[in-house]
């Protein structure tokens, strides 16, 4: 038995010394965020960070982690690097079959922290090791810039202390932003799909592959209450509500960017009817779709705000009038 801490939560698994640390995340815990590539440290697919450094998992083994701390794809969003990439990675839509992206966030995170505003250079320098097949390069280089460029907090507490009236236009430009890192997380944004729904923080496709079918509840011969039931079962690996479905097609946010969502949001024609705030605020209240995403089951990760901390950001965004963030 070996007790690894990883995402800051202590786990005891029944491995080999020699077994490596990606198939005691994947096989034992169920974090399978962390992807098996190449098994041989060249692809970058395994990458974890033990200590903070970024480390290929598929030939670590798990005796090495032990005493260490482990942080994986599902608690990268704990990060004020992961953050920034994450979102970018969404405003950029980097992501086409999904499946290396977990070690490329993970890579271009790890780079973030350790050179807040990189060059081109530093950017290849810490990106050569991660192979995308997709042929992604482009998107993600584009992604690591925009997430350099995010305004940290210190940056809003100098314009509150010199400029007032600035301050105040950037706060309310910036309202939204503490809903969206919610509505833009993986468990919100992978039911807002278009035709499949998504799985993992990496957003891969559905496997196996479902689709919508009429109301959202999967084909005729595939619904989605054949495997999801009322709660999460198989000790939660798969993952349940009553009635569970994607969201309306009129409500998909598959692609958009933070303004788009948040003009979607106040639009009762795409927000499934509800003509006021405070209805939709009703509706983030009490969905058991919505609250599933704070009890996600199998070490999924969960939004960064608490639902009570979510529930008073839309109360806060309400009471400003419902502000959204300026395009471009």
């Amino acid at each position: 038995m070996v007790t690894l801490k990883i995402n800051g939560n202590d786990h005891t698994v029944d491995a080999p010394a020699d077994m490596p640390l990606l198939w005691v995340l994947r096989d034992l815990l169920a974090m399978t965020g962390t992807k098996f590539g190449c098994g041989a440290a060249l692809c970058g697919a395994c990458t974890v960070y033990v200590d903070g450094s970024p480390r290929r998992s598929c030939v670590m083994p798990v005796s090495s982690a032990v005493g260490h701390a482990i942080t994986t794809i599902e608690g990268i969003s704990a990060t004020p690097s992961g953050r920034k990439i994450q979102q970018a990675w969404l405003d950029l839509e980097v992501v086409q079959c999904g499946y290396c992206q977990s070690g490329q966030i993970m890579a271009a995170a790890a780079l973030l922290a350790k050179i807040p505003a990189p060059t081109d250079t530093d950017i290849d320098q810490a990106m050569s090791g991660n192979i995308c097949r997709c042929g992604t390069y482009t998107r993600i280089r584009a992604a690591i810039k925009s997430a350099a460029r995010a305004p940290s907090v210190s940056v809003l507490l100098l314009l509150a202390a010199f400029s007032p009236s600035a301050a105040a236009q950037t706060t309310r430009s910036t309202q939204f932003d503490p809903v969206a890192s919610v509505v833009m997380h993986a468990r919100c944004m992978n039911c807002h799909q278009d035709n499949s729904p998504r799985q993992t923080d990496a957003a891969i496709l559905h496997q196996p592959l479902v689709v919508r079918g009429k109301d959202g509840h999967g084909a005729p011969t595939q619904q989605c209450q054949a495997c999801h039931q009322a709660t999460n079962t198989a000790d939660g690996f798969v993952p349940g509500v009553a009635s569970w479905h994607l969201a309306p097609l009129s409500m998909k946010w598959q692609g958009l960017t933070k303004t788009q969502i948040c003009q979607e949001m106040k639009d009762p024609a795409r927000n499934g009817g509800r003509r006021s705030g405070k209805q939709v605020i009703e509706h983030m209240k009490s969905d058991p779709l919505v609250l599933w995403a704070w009890a996600p089951g199998a070490h999924r990760t969960t939004p960064p705000l608490s639902h009570e901390e979510f529930v008073k950001a839309l109360q806060a965004w309400l009471a400003a009038g419902m502000p959204c963030p300026k395009a471009g």
